[in-house]
């Protein structure tokens, strides 16, 4: 949740010039930047990066780790961690241009100084893909027996368990009801302690996330838990009540819709309860809202609710899934290393993909332009309503545990119109810059 970053902070971190890491350098001459590259780079931050060097050999990645950062930079030099150049990806742009903003600082200082993006990697929750797709292999190795739709559960199950994933996924149900059935306890300690960290998804609230956060090698970051959550809505599309009484599906209790009507019913529930004109039936904040000090606004309410990493999961299963269809023959570790293959992998059509799973329709100019269409948009507000109203009405109960028959009164969400526009503005630069390559 938050503003989409490469999650480096926004000051750097400075220290003396080490002189082994003066001496790694030195040795290595590195490489200019591509062309294209440093003339873009130039024109944004108005200088001239001809002069820069880039250093990615082994050297560059070791003094990275001695530092804990994904690049550092040294006068008009810049180190860079493990595959964390990659400076055509939206986030790799976006991690160099944080370098090179130091190189700019640095440019007339007479004494040198190492500037570094801290790595994420080293978070709390945060997991490189290679390591997540070597646990996920090492849970894979201790259950030899189960196919890779019973591994999914069983990961499933780490972050979304319990009495309400019975109705949204009945076929899982004995794994539910009985959890020694669906743990990973024979797997090895350490992939175990990895799989079951929690992200920090707000940091200004220090609000956990249920599950891990993957880190890709551009430096984007995917909720995992979203990621396994909607696959199963996929792969296990029977829902039962009270889901069905209020016409939701599986993919709209797991995904980007519950994501958009959460955000909508925190708001609206807020605003109903500070304003005592207000005649609606709930005059006070949703209980699962979360609480502040402070008044907190729509951005809040959304950035909370939606974040890019919850988004990015959201948007993922969809591809990642079709990897674990009948004829793939792959493992669940197989499937996520394949659809994240920057080359040959699904990742590469992603948001084209959603959309398509959606009917989320646009026209596209000769310059990649997207223009959303508007005939599928009142439906989609009404679906998202559904949900708010499920959301609205779990409340009485625990977590959305309803029971069939549970009141189902229905009502109007005047903040979904917005938070569907804000998730459209979200996805529209993503999609263009997937059409444009």
């Amino acid at each position: 949740m938050g503003d989409e970053a490469v999650h480096a902070p926004k000051t750097p971190v400075s220290a003396p010039v080490h002189s082994k890491l003066i001496n790694d350098l030195e040795q290595d001459p590195g490489r200019p930047m591509e062309t294209d590259v440093a003339q873009e780079m130039g024109a944004r931050l108005g200088f001239d990066f001809s002069g820069v060097r880039i250093h990615t050999d082994a050297r560059a990645q070791a003094s990275a780790r001695t530092l804990g950062a994904q690049a550092f930079t040294m006068g008009s030099e810049v180190a860079f961690a493990r595959d964390r150049y990659s400076p055509h990806s939206a986030q790799g742009a976006q991690l160099l241009a944080h370098e090179l903003a130091h190189v700019v600082e640095q440019h007339d200082r007479s004494t040198a100084m190492i500037q570094c993006a801290p790595d994420p990697a080293a978070e709390e929750g945060v997991i490189p893909l290679d390591q997540l797709v070597k646990d996920i292999a090492a849970v894979e190795a201790a259950y030899p027996v189960d196919d890779p739709h019973r591994i999914l559960t069983r990961i499933r199950s780490l972050y979304y368990s319990g009495v309400r994933w019975n109705s949204a996924f009945p076929e899982q149900r004995a794994r539910d009801v009985y959890p020694s059935m669906m743990t990973i306890d024979q797997a090895p300690q350490d992939a175990q302690t990895r799989l079951k960290s929690q992200a920090v998804e707000y940091k200004p609230l220090n609000i956990k996330n249920p599950s891990p956060f993957i880190l890709l090698p551009g430096g984007e970051r995917i909720d995992f838990g979203h990621l396994v959550l909607g696959a199963e809505a996929i792969l296990h599309p029977r829902i039962e009540d009270p889901y069905t009484s209020y016409g939701v599906s599986g993919l709209d209790i797991t995904g980007w819709i519950a994501d958009v009507g959460i955000a909508s019913v925190w708001q609206t529930r807020a605003e109903e309860a500070a304003d005592p004109q207000r005649t609606e039936q709930n005059l006070s904040p949703h209980p699962q809202a979360p609480k502040s000090s402070q008044r907190l606004t729509g951005d809040d309410y959304w950035n909370i609710s939606a974040s890019p990493e919850d988004l990015l999961g959201d948007v993922d299963t969809h591809g990642f899934t079709e990897n674990l269809k009948p004829g793939k023959n792959m493992k669940l570790s197989q499937a996520l290393s394949s659809f994240y293959d920057p080359k040959t992998g699904g990742v590469r059509k992603r948001f084209q993909t959603f959309c398509s799973a959606y009917g989320i329709t646009y026209q596209v100019d000769a310059a990649k332009t997207v223009t959303w269409l508007e005939d599928w948009k009142p439906a989609m507000i009404k679906r998202i309503d559904n949900f708010n109203d499920l959301y609205n009405a779990g409340e009485r109960t625990a977590h959305l545990a309803l029971s069939p028959g549970t009141d189902q009164r229905r009502r109007t969400w005047p903040r979904t119109p917005e938070m569907l526009n804000r998730f459209l503005a979200w996805l529209k630069p993503r999609l263009e810059s997937e059409l444009k390559q």
